[in-house]
């Protein structure tokens, strides 16, 4: 609360997301090493990278249906949403690139930002409305 008593509102929006996920395409001009990782991830995991592309969809599915909720707990969530994604998507292009080592680093984040989604669900985002409060009132 402020302190004249009064909660200030924020009202946020989601912009800018994709409307679709594809999996990294063949590099044209890359060094032949890389051509070469990106033709073997192809041969050997094909239903792992298509399952990747339907979960990675299947999150822009459900942001799309929920990108008017307007609050600052849905900012909170979408915020570390949009980070987990972008991790993850670059962890598939390091990986189909042969940059494998890469890849555990941004799982990592990814997977860190879950837990901070997590976190915020489970204490009610008091914690994130008490500094979304202090910042805004600075």
């Amino acid at each position: 609360m402020t302190q004249s008593g009064v909660r200030t509102q924020i009202k946020t929006a989601l912009a800018g997301f994709p409307d679709r996920y594809a999996l990294p395409s063949r590099p044209s001009a890359a060094q032949p090493a890389m051509q070469d990782a990106f033709r073997q991830t192809q041969f050997l995991l094909p239903g792992e990278l298509e399952l990747f592309e339907k979960m990675m969809n299947l999150q822009l599915q459900i942001v799309a249906a929920n990108a008017r909720l307007r609050t600052s707990e849905a900012a909170a969530l979408f915020s570390f949403w949009s980070r987990g994604f972008a991790h993850m998507a670059d962890a598939c292009t390091m990986t189909t690139l042969g940059s494998y080592s890469a890849a555990p680093p941004l799982v990592r984040a990814a997977c860190d930002c879950v837990a901070a989604q997590r976190s915020l669900l489970s204490d009610g985002f008091a914690e994130y409305e008490e500094w979304l409060e202090n910042a805004v009132t600075q």
